[in-house]
């Protein structure tokens, strides 16, 4: 007996931010989102080749109410097919999706989302034919939930919509109790994943090397996975009108060299990244408060070979990607080809120090800095460090201390018997920690904490002595 299928399709207005936030946390918004478009086209092309197949119709229910217009431009779907998702929760809404699809004549209808593009066609037909035989159908994730569900009109269960904690992993196990709880049979599909993580996002790329249905995703994919010159790392609190000058002075001295800006904000709101300006290479990410955990967290979304972390309140030399780049050339990867790095390896860097004022005492402290720095070879922070994420890596990044998070990864370097060099281009760094502070202050406590920190003294310790508002935060 042929009856009407309907396939209804989930899918949020791709506006940068709002969608795929887990994935956002480990590549970014910008490429979450590309990505999410780009997979959100190939999925309803791929929908629209199966419901010809099937003769059934598409419903695309979209998120929020306002995003219509900017749906139908990146679906190119017919506005016919467009329907606001509407109030409510998750469940309110696919509820609703099924007796809209109902009320206009349907059948049978299959509820999709928007995160498993690659749903094979072989559990798409079980799907469908699984309403005609048994009324009800669902396809379970390895998270615990569910990436399809489907009923036939006279089988439509609303309760396992209502009142359920989503996105859980235990909304599959849920579901089921309610349909056992209601004596109603239901068929149980293959499993299948769902892409909310950068692990899926390796799966998704390892089975669909060959899948031409998916050319778009796949692209944005291999776009993601290409590595880059270099990787500014930014760790930022509060630096909303700071941010957008430092990203025109990147734009300023990159010329030529591929880069990409990594801003990553220790405000958990994420304070400093509606600054963010979408024409730049820029991506954004919130971590726990801390510098170490802020470029950690960073370098772990990084594409560049070489990593730079740099303070929003810090400018480069003009000629610093260059410098940079020319620097680590010749220098080989560490543990290349070798049992062990040998006590020859450059791996890194760092520039000497200017502070931005005309004030004596502090081109004094700034000319000390770099003298201390080229001696010791224990560069700070607001120095611009720059190594080989290689190097980085077999580190395993910068220690999880409060503090000295930057002397504390040059000693791990030394200890291995690797070297840094010093580039004699000075950075320039603002004064205002020394002029909010005063200047003697502020440089007796820095150089206290050092000379602690060498002697043992513990870096919660110390952070209670160079920020006690910090500290207690902690």
């Amino acid at each position: 007996m042929d009856t009407k299928l309907t396939i209804a399709l989930f899918v949020k207005a791709p506006e940068l931010g709002q969608v795929k936030s887990r994935l956002a946390k480990t590549i970014g918004a910008d490429f979450a989102t590309e990505f999410y478009r780009s997979m959100g086209r190939d999925w309803f092309d791929r929908l629209t080749v199966f419901a010809n197949r099937q003769q059934a119709d598409i419903c695309v229910f979209y998120a929020p109410d306002s995003g219509r217009s900017t749906v139908r431009d990146w679906l190119g779907c017919d506005d016919r097919q467009l329907v606001a998702q509407g109030d409510g929760d998750l469940g309110d809404r696919m509820a609703r999706a099924f007796t809209t699809c109902f009320g206009q004549g349907s059948d049978r209808v299959l509820l999709v989302g928007s995160d498993s593009p690659d749903l094979p066609d072989e559990i798409l037909t079980q799907a469908a034919e699984a309403l005609i035989e048994t009324g009800a159908v669902i396809c379970p994730t390895e998270d615990g939930g569910y990436c399809l569900v489907g009923f036939r009109c006279d089988r439509l269960l609303p309760a396992i919509f209502q009142n359920m904690i989503w996105s859980t992993e235990t909304v599959f196990a849920e579901t089921i109790a309610r349909f056992q709880s209601a004596n109603q049979p239901v068929a149980i599909l293959p499993h299948w994943y769902d892409i909310d993580h950068a692990t899926d996002l390796d799966r998704f790329w390892q089975i669909n090397q060959q899948n031409s249905a998916l050319k778009r995703a796949m692209a944005t994919l291999a776009k993601i996975r290409q590595p880059i010159a270099l990787s500014v790392i930014m760790p930022v609190l509060n630096e909303g009108e700071r941010i957008q000058k430092m990203l025109d002075h990147l734009v300023k001295i990159a010329g030529q060299i591929p880069y990409e800006v990594i801003v990553v904000d220790g405000d958990g709101a994420g304070s400093t990244l509606q600054y963010l300006p979408s024409d730049r290479p820029v991506r954004g990410i919130t971590a726990a408060r801390g510098r170490g955990l802020q470029m950690n967290a960073g370098a772990a979304i990084a594409r560049g070979e070489i990593l730079l972390f740099l303070h929003a309140d810090t400018q480069l030399p003009a000629t610093a990607f260059t410098q940079i780049k020319t620097t680590l050339k010749q220098a080989p990867t560490v543990g290349a080809h070798r049992r062990a790095p040998f006590s020859e390896d450059l791996v890194g860097g760092a520039f000497d120090l200017s502070i931005a004022s005309s004030r004596w005492t502090l081109r004094t402290i700034a000319r000390v800095a770099s003298v201390r720095s080229r001696l010791t070879r224990l560069p700070y922070g607001d120095q611009a460090i720059f190594m080989r994420r290689s190097a980085f890596g077999a580190l395993g990044g910068y220690p999880e201390i409060p503090i000295m998070e930057d002397v504390a990864l040059m000693r791990s370097i030394r200890r291995r018997g690797w070297r840094i060099r010093i580039l004699p281009d000075r950075v320039l760094t603002s004064a205002r920690r020394w002029e909010r502070e005063g200047v003697w202050r502020c440089t007796l406590r820095n150089w206290t904490i050092l000379l602690a920190y060498f002697a043992g003294v513990s870096p919660w310790t110390l952070l209670a002595w160079y920020s006690p508002e910090r500290s207690k935060a902690s």
